[in-house]
Parts: C-alpha cells; sequence; structure tokens
C-alpha cells in the first residue's frame, strides 16, 4: 500500500507506505515506494505494533486500534486511521483508454474498436479520495465514468505483451470525469475529459498482482449500482494495452493507464455522491462528491 499525503516538515515528500512488519506506516519516497510493492512477498506482519521505526508520524496517523494485528499483506487493519488522501500520482502522465467494454461501447451507439483508443487525463485534473469534482456550467450533460488503473513500475518501451504485466507496480481507482456533448462535438478529446477536478484518483496504490485482472469493478451513485463488471471483459487486456501504447511512447515509473469503463455511465448534478469500488486481492473504494463550479 502506498498513500500520498500533503507534504508536512515532518514528510517531506508527502508519500508513505505500509509497513506491514511492523504495523505503522513509513515515510518514504516516490520511487522507493514503487519498489517496495513490487517486492511485497505477502508475509504476515511480525509484530502487531503502529509505529514506524525511527520516523513517528503525528497522532492523527496512529492506527486506533494497536493491540490488533495488521491483515496479511502491506494493508493496514481495520481501524486503522489514515491521514488526508492525496490523488496517489508521481508519474509523468494520465493515459486512459476509451470504449474498452463492449456494452459501454454499445450503450452510446458506438462500434467496437479495432485497436485501442488513447487519450490524456492532464496533471491539473486530479483531486483525492473525499475530494469534490466542480461541474462547470455551460458544457451540457457530464458523466461519471468508474475505471481500474494501473500504475506502471519500470520503464516500458516496445515492451511485449508477454511481459507487460512484470512492469506494473500497482492499482488504484478512477473517475473519468467527461463532458459528454463536448466529446460529442469535437474530434479530440482532451478539453471534454480534461476540465479540473475531471479525474479522481485513489484512494491508494495497492500492490499489482495477477488476480487484479479478474476483479469487479463497480460504481455507485448516491448509494445504487449503476456499473457493474469484471476486469476479464475488456476488449483490450491490460497487457494487449501496455504492449499498445509502448510502441508509441515511453512509459515511466509512476504512469497512470486507465483501462477503461463498463455500462451504465450517466449525468452527474451537484450534491450527487460517487463511489467506485473494486474487489480484488484487497477493496479499494475511491469516493467523491460534485458541486457547481463557482
Amino acid at each position: 500500500m502506498l498513500l500520498r499525503t500533503p507534504v508536512t516538515p515532518a514528510l517531506p515528500e508527502g508519500w508513505l507506505s505500509w509497513d506491514h512488519r511492523h504495523g505503522g506506516f513509513q515515510p518514504v519516497t516516490f520511487p522507493d515506494g514503487l519498489a517496495r510493492l513490487a517486492r511485497h512477498t505477502g508475509r504476515p506482519a511480525t509484530a502487531d505494533r503502529h509505529d514506524v521505526g525511527n520516523a513517528p508520524l503525528p497522532p492523527q496517523m496512529a492506527a486506533r486500534s494497536p493491540g490488533v494485528a495488521p491483515r496479511k499483506g502491506a494493508v493496514p487493519p481495520p481501524g486503522t486511521d489514515l491521514p488526508p488522501l492525496l490523488a496517489p500520482f508521481g508519474g509523468t502522465k494520465i493515459l486512459a483508454v476509451g470504449r474498452n467494454y463492449r456494452p459501454h461501447a454499445a450503450e452510446l451507439g458506438n462500434a467496437v474498436p479495432e485497436e485501442p483508443i488513447w487519450f490524456y487525463k492532464p496533471p491539473s485534473a486530479l483531486i483525492g479520495h473525499q475530494g469534490v469534482v466542480r461541474l462547470p456550467a455551460g458544457v451540457g450533460q457530464i458523466d461519471y465514468e468508474g475505471e481500474l488503473a494501473l500504475v506502471i513500475g519500470a520503464t516500458c518501451r516496445h515492451t511485449p505483451a508477454s511481459e507487460a504485466l512484470s512492469k506494473v507496480a500497482g492499482v488504484t481507482l478512477a473517475l473519468d470525469v467527461t463532458a459528454r456533448q463536448l466529446q460529442k462535438k469535437e474530434p479530440q478529446w482532451t478539453r471534454a475529459k480534461g476540465f479540473d477536478t475531471f479525474c479522481p484518483l485513489g484512494p491508494w496504490i495497492a500492490r499489482f498482482t495477477p488476480s487484479w485482472l479478474e476483479a469487479r469493478l463497480e460504481t455507485r451513485l448516491n448509494g445504487k449500482t449503476v456499473q457493474s463488471d469484471q476486469l476479464t471483459s475488456l476488449i483490450f487486456p491490460v497487457p494487449e494495452l501496455i504492449a499498445h501504447i509502448s510502441r508509441a511512447m515511453t512509459l515511466e515509473p509512476g504512469d497512470v493507464i486507465l483501462t477503461g469503463t463498463p455500462a451504465g455511465v450517466g449525468p452527474l448534478v451537484p450534491g450527487d455522491r460517487v463511489e467506485v469500488r473494486a474487489e480484488g486481492p484487497v477493496t479499494l473504494s475511491l469516493e467523491i462528491s460534485c458541486a457547481a463550479e463557482t
């Protein structure tokens, strides 16, 4: 588990890794945090205390229940207080693939693509867990699109599909907020998908294992499930996505790839609350609220 929190004098990098050996958060640099995800073996914790060795954290980052041993793996036990969470992004670019679930392509009246359709989300669009999506006026309908996102752990250039999964360090969740009428109107999707706050990301980065490729992805709008599918339904599977895009551009450690959204997209209005949820080796939940842009 690798998370990002506001920079403070005690946390000059703003990144924290869950130390399953000692049951506490460890300040890390982003590159070291990615490396820890890659080498984590899932061994059970050997201690049930919540500290970070020689680097104590503020009290609000300590566990509520120090007598409860962490669950197996690099995630904290239930009851652990978390710091404020920022979007866990430390790369150079946010890439996304469109129409990667057949039912979603159909619901928008689009043909299934012959190869992946790529677009960018700018870093200025990022917000973190429990952030607020600001809905601009005058652009028409604005839709939610819940997605599982990959975090690249090693440089990729002309990476074959057979080696692609070895380049993935972690996974997180994303909401690809889209100004739908602008998307239909303009041949490039940059503006429709690039408004400030249009890329909620989080809550943190979980270690990638191949079992994530069978995870169930759901989006809930005001408590009602509106999207639900498994990663096994992707038109272009994860290895193929990485191989395809790395033939065009170099992927750097920390780069993020949004893998596509299931059917069930729909409009957002001020006051809506959205949860994107993935059930895989661990459960991830990204929550945001919506408000009118002022």
